[in-house]
């Protein structure tokens, strides 16, 4: 009950299955090897589509003076621009159109005519679609649109029997904890490893890290559960002192013991993230904390003294870890990228031939999700990998999404930091009040904590994902979607 309105009995139901579903989805795609097969990631499109059909519902079942509304403009524009991103595109690439406008949109042809990659289907027909092959743009096609129904979702959802603060901390508390279970996994993995993930599963390339296949992938799932875990850990600061004794061990005694459990798993994170020996995510991470810094001294979280010793105490216990496990490996992969050994010649020939792809399909591309069947035409190397990515998220998007699509994703994501970085909360926006004692009942992630974590975790996929591709593997993109949404929803809003 909200006021003097009494809710339907349904009302409630829906509710239940909205908050526990996005719960479900969020600790379902990392556990299973992240989502990246097709039954897995049949599973996230499913409840996708429920949870949508049940927010869809629950508003509908909801009387008008309940105060549940649809959010302030802004968010529906950045949900718009998502929309014609990862809707509208792909659908048009499906859609045949004269053979004659498809040629007006690619000028130039350097396989050796088009038919080389053209399938079967296109041969010798006067329409044809965008998309090369469209059974594997429909297949991504459905999964984007998945993604774009979970933030409308997340944007539009509003309990009408709870607060939207207690449903965004249980969200919150079960990423973080999964991205616990997760480094946890990994780092007894890594000294334990027989060839299988789980013990159960074989895999033929990669180099697994956890449930994931590739470690990039496991670090970019991280580098979004850190920021997030810091501002939970910020919206409870230690403020209160009960008693006479002042001392660091009278305090230690009488502070609440969920904040040094939330440390530590803080800390295990991102010993698991130096562990997996991902060069990008270790950087990317490294930036989006201090991002997160930035933010939280803007917003009042942090003080500049607690700002200094919170970064000088990460540098300091990573530091600590690098001495205990061994610097060598983490060292010698650095080493070898700035000296050009490894695999960074094998991607920059990768990524100029996926520049030499866009350049022929330069304003709608090849077709979403056909980066796979086109790159053999235009590789000029051998490798023993067969890549099936660009290794670069925005090249990959400018290959099979051309200008359209790439104009577009850069376009949501500076209008998100738009929002983030223009966003003035006000005074009680802030974190737990100073009032001598313990804050009663239950954790509760505070606005700004949010905003900071949440925008500090999407800019290190952001900044991760120039060297890998995050946006392919469902568990690190439906996480990026809901730290979007979550975000979005809150600074949109008064």
């Amino acid at each position: 009950m909200r006021g003097s309105v009494q809710l339907p009995a349904g009302a409630r139901w829906w509710e239940v299955l909205i908050e526990w579903g996005t719960v479900f989805l969020v600790v379902f795609a990392p556990l299973a090897f992240g989502a990246v097969e097709t039954w897995a990631w049949s599973i996230l499109v499913a409840g996708c589509l429920v949870l949508a059909v049940a927010e869809r519902c629950h508003r509908r079942s909801l009387p008008e003076a309940s105060g549940s509304g649809p959010p302030r403009q802004l968010a529906r524009y950045i949900l718009l621009a998502f929309g014609i991103l990862f809707v509208f595109e792909p659908l048009l690439q499906l859609v045949p159109l004269p053979a004659f406008w498809i040629d007006a949109l690619r000028p130039s042809q350097s396989l050796g005519g088009r038919s080389a990659v053209l399938t079967a289907w296109e041969v010798g027909r006067s329409w044809e679609t965008i998309s090369l092959y469209p059974a594997l743009t429909a297949s991504e096609a459905v999964k984007l649109a998945a993604y774009a129904l979970l933030f409308g979702t997340l944007v539009n959802y509003r309990p009408a029997s709870g607060s939207r603060q207690a449903f965004v901390t249980r969200l919150s508390t079960a990423v973080i904890v999964t991205g616990f279970a997760v480094s946890v996994i990994g780092i007894l993995q890594k000294y334990s490893w027989q060839g299988k993930i789980y013990g159960l599963r074989s895999i033929r390339f990669g180099t697994p890290f956890g449930p994931f296949v590739n470690r990039n992938h496991f670090a970019g799932f991280i580098i979004m559960v850190i920021p997030l875990a810091l501002g939970m850990l910020l919206s409870h600061p230690a403020r209160w002192s009960v008693g006479e004794g002042h001392g660091f061990k009278d305090r230690l005694a009488r502070s609440d013991p969920r904040r040094l459990r939330l440390a530590v798993m803080i800390f295990l994170m991102a010993v698991a993230r130096l562990l997996s020996l991902s060069r990008g995510g270790i950087a990317a991470g490294l930036i989006g904390v201090v991002f997160f810094i930035v933010l939280a001294r803007r917003y009042r979280l942090l003080s500049a003294r607690k700002a200094g010793m919170v970064l000088a105490g990460a540098i300091i216990l990573l530091a600590a870890v690098l001495v205990y496990f061994g610097p060598g490996p983490l060292v010698q992969r650095f080493e070898a990228a700035v000296a050009g050994k490894g695999d960074k010649d094998v991607r920059a020939t990768l990524w100029g031939d996926t520049v030499r792809i866009y350049r022929d399909f330069p304003v709608l591309g090849t077709g979403l999700g056909t980066f796979p069947r086109i790159y053999p035409h235009y590789k000029s190397f051998i490798w023993k990998i067969p890549y099936t990515h660009a290794e670069n998220d925005y090249l990959q998007a400018a290959a099979e999404l051309g200008a359209w699509g790439w104009v577009s994703l850069a376009g949501f994501f500076l209008a998100f930091f738009w929002l983030v970085l223009a966003w003035k909360p006000g005074r009680r926006e802030g974190a737990v009040p100073d009032s001598g004692h313990p804050p009663s009942g239950g954790w509760k992630i505070s606005r700004r904590a949010l905003v900071a974590g949440g925008s500090a975790g999407v800019l290190a996929l952001l900044l991760q994902s120039a060297v890998s591709f995050n946006f392919s593997i469902p568990a690190n993109a439906l996480l990026l979607v809901v730290l979007l949404a979550l975000t979005a929803g809150r600074v949109s809003r008064r």
